[in-house]
């Protein structure tokens, strides 16, 4: 397995280290109270970490011709695993609807089922840019969200608190959109895939 594969397989490994951190455990009244205080603080050190290998195996793979099929594939799914569990985790703590990792989940079955019929004609579908934009929108959403439940908890709400919730509702509401119009640009750039 070359690098660019084992920083994407790193990455997945990862969540679940992110996802123990954000979400308490039923029961557990002394590691609840911990991941409370602190626990918010380790998920978003694990989530940037994890986002920068994003960024990393994609350059090294390119850079030193090291494109694989294992790479193709295991690089995007460590990307909506990630994307999609920060998103489920926060709507398990009530701080988003669970519409938001709904229509998420959504757009990347739609995505993922475009490419395995044009994979199966023989096409590659390739990223698009508004589908860079909306990793990059998602990923700057999910940081704010966890800097967001660190201010709140260590500092409560105040002026500061409230308008970073708002801007950061704001954020939240044009992501969603630009996932759903990058959804479409697939579809309508594959159409004559589609219809054979």
């Amino acid at each position: 397995m070359n690098l660019p594969n084992k920083l994407s397989t790193f990455r997945i490994i990862l969540i679940p280290f992110m996802l123990i951190f954000m979400i308490p455990i039923s029961g557990a009244d002394s590691w609840n109270n911990f991941l409370n205080k602190y626990g918010m603080f380790f998920a978003v050190i694990i989530f940037i970490v994890a986002s920068l290998t994003d960024f990393f195996d994609g350059n090294i793979a390119r850079k030193r011709n090291l494109v694989t099929n294992l790479g193709k594939f295991l690089d995007p799914i460590a990307d909506k695993l990630l994307v999609i569990s920060a998103f489920i985790a926060f709507a398990a703590l009530g701080r988003l609807t669970a519409w938001v990792p709904i229509i998420i989940l959504f757009r990347e079955f739609i995505v993922t089922g475009v490419r395995t019929i044009a994979a199966s004609n023989g096409v590659i579908v390739s990223a698009k840019m508004f589908g860079k934009i909306k990793a990059t929108l998602q990923m700057v959403v999910i940081i704010a969200l966890m800097i967001e439940h660190i201010l709140i908890v260590n500092i409560g709400i105040n002026a500061f608190t409230s308008t970073l919730t708002l801007l950061i509702n704001v954020s939240l509401v044009i992501t969603v959109i630009v996932t759903i119009l990058s959804g479409l640009t697939y579809i309508t750039d594959n159409k004559s895939v589609l219809t054979e």
